[in-house]
This record gives structure tokens, sequence and C-alpha cells, in this order.
């Protein structure tokens, strides 16, 4: 039994050893959506993001033989971990150095909400009144957050 386990224990140091770069980038994307679902507090959204992208890097980083292939892999996937990370970033950041929240950032932020809400929703408008109803309270919404940071102010 014993000789077995050292078998597959061998079996597994070689996969490890052979594949390396796929589980560093697996890893690399669990440990990334953790922080960064702990930063956001949207373990859904960032999970999804950087385990794609663990998975597309460690992929082309074993398999792709042309180094500028690469170079255009890490790149891509670069970029758009900025964008995506760039606004919830930029809003943690202001909320720890306690600077105020400019009003086009909370409109973007209502506006992202409602479109969320009708394109994830079986039925948005179905107790709201319809559909002119709801952007006509997100209207309201946003008229009334330029209130309050004017009375801030």
């Amino acid at each position: 039994m014993k000789l077995n386990i050292k078998f597959q224990t061998m079996g597994i140091r070689t996969y490890l050893k052979e594949y390396q770069p796929l589980v560093f980038w697996l890893i690399w994307g669990i440990c990334m959506s953790l922080w960064f679902g702990l930063a956001t507090r949207d373990y859904q959204t960032s999970f999804a993001i950087f385990i794609g992208f663990g998975i597309y890097l460690g992929l082309v980083i074993q398999f792709v033989k042309v180094k500028w292939h690469r170079v255009v892999a890490l790149c891509i996937c670069l970029a758009v971990a900025i964008i995506i990370a760039w606004k919830p970033v930029v809003s943690l950041f202001q909320v720890t150095t306690h600077q105020k929240i400019s009003r086009q950032f909370l409109v973007d932020d209502v506006r992202q909400m409602a479109s969320i809400l009708e394109s994830t929703h079986p039925d948005p408008y179905f107790h709201g009144g319809g559909k002119i109803a709801f952007h006509r309270r997100m209207q309201n919404l946003i008229q009334c957050l330029a209130s309050i940071i004017i009375s801030l102010q």
C-alpha cells in the first residue's frame, strides 16, 4: 500500500512541475479574487474575473510558445483588470481617506445599478408600475443626490 501512495505522490509532483505556470496563474487567480472580493465586497464578480484571467494566462504561458503572443496576452489581461478595478479602487480610496465622492460618480453608480437590475431581474417593472415609473424613480433619485450633495457642501 505504501508503494502505491508514493507512486501517486510522485505523479502529483511531476504534474505540478510540468504544469507550473498553469498552477501558478490559477493560484494567482484565486488569491486575487479573494483580495478583490474583500476590497469590493463582491465575491462572485471578482471570482469569475480573476479565475478567468488565471486560467487564460496559465494556458497561454503553458502552451503558447511564441513569446510576443505571451506578452500580448499578459498586456490584455492587465489592461482589462485595470479598467475593471479602477472605479472600485478609486471609491475605496475616497472612502478610506474621507474624501468627498463626486456627484458624477454617484450618478454613474445609480445608472449602473438600474441597468444591472433591468438586465438581470426577470421582471423588474412588475411591482413598480411599469418601465416609465421605474425610470422616473431613477431620475428622482439622481435629482435627490444632487440636492443632498449641494446641501452637504
